[in-house]
C-alpha cells in the first residue's frame, strides 16, 4: 500500500472535474481513484470491482455510474475487459522524476495486462526524458503483448534491472541475475492476486497477505531475484500453517509464526 499520494489543489479549478457539479459520487470517486492503496505512480492500474466495493461500500450500480460519469467528462479511461484504469494526464501533474524512478514506472506499465489503456501509457513513457530511454519502452510492440491471463514470465514482471539497457555486450555469456529489495510500493500485481484468488483467498483477504509479505520483507531486508515466486511461497506457507482461507483455526500452541516460517522458505528462493 502506499503512504503518499499527489493531487493538486487545481484539480477544483479544471473545467473536467467542475463539469460533474451535483454529481457528488463521481467526484469522491475521481479523488477515491488518485488515493486509493491500489493506485501507482502512473496513474494505470488493474483495479478489479470488488476492491472498490471493499473500499467505498458501493454496489455495481454505483460504481458502474461514477465510471461512466468520469469517461464521458474525458478525466479517465476504463476497461472493462481487463479492469484496468487510466487517470487522464496523471503524468502531467505527477512527472517522472529520475531514472530510478522511469525504471520503475517502466516495469510497472509493462506488467499490465494487454489493453488500449497499457498502450497508452507506454506511449506517454516513450516521450518521458528518463522511462523513454529504456530499451523495452522504446522497442515495445503490442502485436507481440500478452495477457494478462497467459503465463507470462516471472523476470520480465518483477526485476527492473532486466528494464535498464545493458551498457555492452557480456563477454563470459549472459549476466547472471541480481537479487533486489522490496519496494515500499510493492503490491502484488494481475497475476499475483490470481494466484492467490486461485488458492481461496477474496480480495480482502489478498489484501491483508500483501500487506504482512510487503512489511515482513521492508523490516528483514530480504533481497530476491523473483518477488512474484517469494509471493507464491507466501502464500503457500500461509495455508500451510493456518489452513484453507474457508475453514481457518487456530494455530497450535508452541508451534513458529507464520512470518518467521515463511521467511525462512523464501529466504530460500534468494539462494
Amino acid at each position: 500500500m502506499r503512504d503518499y499520494a499527489k493531487i493538486s489543489p487545481t484539480v477544483w479549478r479544471s473545467q473536467k472535474f467542475k463539469g460533474l457539479a451535483g454529481d457528488d459520487a463521481a467526484r469522491l470517486f475521481y479523488l477515491y481513484l488518485h488515493t486509493c492503496p491500489h493506485g501507482n505512480s502512473i496513474g494505470c492500474f488493474w483495479l478489479p470491482k470488488g476492491y472498490i466495493q471493499a473500499d467505498l461500500g458501493w454496489d455495481d450500480s454505483a460504481i458502474d455510474r461514477a465510471i461512466k460519469a468520469l469517461c464521458e467528462a474525458l478525466l479517465i479511461a476504463w476497461n472493462e475487459h481487463e479492469s484496468v484504469v487510466k487517470i487522464t494526464n496523471f503524468l502531467r501533474h505527477s512527472p517522472i522524476t529520475n531514472a530510478k524512478h522511469g525504471i520503475g514506472a517502466a516495469r510497472i506499465a509493462l506488467a499490465l495486462p494487454a489493453c488500449e489503456e497499457k498502450y497508452s501509457i507506454i506511449n506517454e513513457l516513450r516521450s518521458d526524458k528518463h522511462a523513454g530511454k529504456l530499451e523495452e519502452i522504446k522497442d515495445y510492440d503490442r502485436a507481440n503483448d500478452t495477457p494478462i491471463h497467459t503465463p507470462i514470465p516471472t523476470e520480465t514482471e518483477t526485476d527492473t534491472e532486466n528494464i535498464t539497457p545493458p551498457l555492452s555486450p557480456p563477454s563470459g555469456g549472459p549476466p547472471k541475475k541480481r537479487g533486489t529489495r522490496i519496494e515500499e510500493t510493492w503490491e502484488p500485481d494481475g497475476k499475483d492476486v490470481e494466484h492467490a484468488l486461485g488458492k481461496g483467498f477474496d480480495l480482502i483477504g489478498v489484501e491483508r497477505l500483501a500487506e504482512q509479505f510487503r512489511n515482513h520483507h521492508l523490516a528483514k531486508g530480504t533481497v530476491l531475484k523473483d518477488w512474484s515466486a517469494g509471493w507464491r511461497t507466501w502464500v503457500g506457507k500461509d495455508i500451510d500453517f493456518h489452513g484453507p482461507p474457508q475453514s481457518r483455526g487456530k494455530p497450535k500452541p508452541g508451534t513458529k509464526g507464520f512470518a518467521e516460517l515463511a521467511g525462512e522458505v523464501v529466504a530460500g528462493v534468494a539462494r
